[in-house]
C-alpha cells in the first residue's frame, strides 16, 4: 500500500472541507480559483501540481530579479556549516529532516520577503504542540542567521518569532492522546500487515520506542543477548547503552523476520517499498528499511482501519509510541516491579557515554551497556488471545 498520509499533512493548497465532507483545493489567486473534491486523493494530486506550478514560477521570478531564495540559503548552509556543527545520530538526522521540508515547502519564497508573520502562520499550521513549534522554530532560526551572517538578509525574523511556553498550566500544552489497552492493540494488530504485526509485538516486549524497534538488526543478537542504542538518550546518559536477555519471544521475532519475505535485510523490521527507488535511502540504510515516520503512519492507518477508537477525536487516539506504555502497565500488572521495566533510570557514571561520544557505537564493549531486562514473554503479555 502506498504510504499513509494524514490530513495534517496534507500539500500545500488543499484543505479538509468539514461543512461539507471531501476537500478544498484553493488557487492562490483567491476564493474564485478554489475547487472541491470528493476524492481525497484526487485532491492531492492536483493540490501538487499546483504547488509545483506556483513554485517554479517563483523561482523564475526571483532568478529574474536576483534575489536569494529560501532554497538558495539552505544549499548554502548545508555546504558551508551544517557539515562543521556537531550534531550527531538522531540530533542531525531530525534536523536534516526540518530543514529539508522547509527547503521543500518555502523554497522558492524570497527570504528577504519572507516575514516573522509568516513564518508564525507556517508553523502554527501543523505544529500542535509547544515542543514541536519550539523544535521547528529553531530549525529556521539556524537558517535565518546563517543568511544574516552572509549578508542574504537584513534581519533573523525566525527570531522574531515567538517561542512558546511548555508550561503544562497552558491547556494545548496538556496531554490529550489517551493511553493505548490491551482490546485495542489487539484490533490493530489484526487488521496489521506482518511486518507491522512484528514491529508492535517488538515493542511491547522489549519495551523499546519506534526509533530502536525500525533500527534493530540481526547483528545485535549477540551471544544471550540483545543490545540497544537509544537514540534520544545516547549523548546523555549510560542507560542510552542497554543489553536485554534473549527470550523465547525475542527469538521468534528474528524467525518471524526472516519468514516475512525473500528479503535479505540487516533489520528486523523490513518491508518492500510500493516504488524501489536506491538512490532515496543514504548510503548505510538498506533499500527495505522502514523508516520511523512511515511505521507511525502506518499504525496509524492500522488504526483507523480497526475502527476500535473511532469514538475519539484524531488528537487523542493512541500512536505507535503508545505501545511501550501499554508493555509497562502489563508488567505491572502481571506482578513485575517497577525497576525491572525502567529502562531508562538514570546512572551516575558517564564513562560510556564519553566512549560513545568519542569512538561510536564501533569503541563500545559488549560489557559496558547496561544490563536490563525485557520481564515477560509476548505470551503473558497478551494472554490467550493470539
Amino acid at each position: 500500500m502506498s504510504r499513509p498520509r494524514q490530513d495534517d499533512e496534507l500539500p500545500p493548497y488543499c484543505y479538509p472541507n468539514k461543512q461539507r465532507g471531501g476537500w478544498i483545493v484553493r488557487s492562490p489567486l483567491g476564493q474564485k480559483g478554489s475547487r472541491f473534491f470528493a476524492d481525497r486523493d484526487a485532491a492531492i494530486e492536483t493540490a501538487l501540481a499546483l504547488g509545483k506550478a506556483v513554485d517554479a514560477e517563483r523561482a523564475a521570478q526571483l532568478l529574474e530579479a536576483g534575489r536569494p531564495s529560501i532554497a538558495s540559503a539552505i544549499d548554502k548552509l548545508k555546504s558551508d556549516h551544517l557539515p562543521f556543527l556537531g550534531w550527531k545520530g538522531s540530533t542531525r538526522k531530525n534536523n536534516l529532516a526540518k530543514i529539508n521540508r522547509i527547503r521543500r515547502e518555502l523554497g522558492t519564497r524570497d527570504i528577504e520577503r519572507t516575514d516573522s508573520a509568516f513564518l508564525a502562520t507556517w508553523l502554527q499550521s501543523f505544529c500542535h504542540t509547544a515542543d514541536q513549534y519550539n523544535h521547528w522554530r529553531w530549525a529556521l532560526v539556524v537558517i535565518w542567521r546563517f543568511a544574516l551572517e552572509r549578508k542574504l538578509v537584513t534581519k533573523n525574523e525566525a527570531e522574531a518569532v515567538i517561542a512558546r511556553s511548555a508550561s503544562l498550566n497552558v491547556d494545548a500544552n496538556k496531554k490529550v492522546r489517551k493511553p493505548l489497552d490491551l482490546d485495542g492493540y489487539l484490533a490493530v494488530r489484526k487488521v496489521a500487515e506482518p511486518w507491522l504485526q512484528l514491529a508492535m509485538d517488538t515493542s511491547l516486549v522489549t519495551l523499546q520506542g519506534r526509533s530502536e524497534v525500525c533500527n534493530m538488526k540481526h547483528s545485535d543478537f549477540r551471544g544471550d543477548y540483545l543490545f540497544v542504542i537509544r537514540e534520544k538518550t545516547e549523548g546523555t546518559s549510560d542507560t542510552a547503552f542497554i543489553r536485554i536477555p534473549v527470550t523465547a519471544s525475542m527469538r521468534e521475532f528474528r524467525a518471524r523476520a526472516m519468514a516475512l519475505d525473500t528479503i535479505e535485510a540487516p533489520n528486523l523490521i523490513h518491508r518492500r517499498p510500493d516504488r524501489q527507488r536506491r538512490d532515496w535511502a543514504p548510503q548505510d540504510e538498506h533499500w527495505a528499511y522502514v523508516r520511523p515516520q512511515y511505521l507511525t503512519n502506518a499504525f496509524h492507518a492500522a488504526l483507523l482501519a480497526s475502527g476500535y477508537y473511532a469514538h475519539l477525536k484524531p488528537a487523542e487516539r493512541p500512536s505507535f509510541h503508545e505501545i511501550r506504555g501499554l508493555g509497562a502497565r502489563r508488567c505491572r500488572e502481571l506482578g513485575k516491579e517497577s525497576i525491572s521495566i525502567q529502562m531508562t533510570m538514570a546512572h551516575a557514571d558517564e564513562k560510556t557515554t564519553q566512549i560513545y561520544l568519542t569512538g561510536g557505537a564501533s569503541a563500545l564493549r559488549d560489557d559496558q551497556y547496561v544490563l536490563v531486562e525485557a520481564p515477560l514473554e509476548l505470551t503473558a503479555m497478551l494472554g490467550n488471545s493470539l
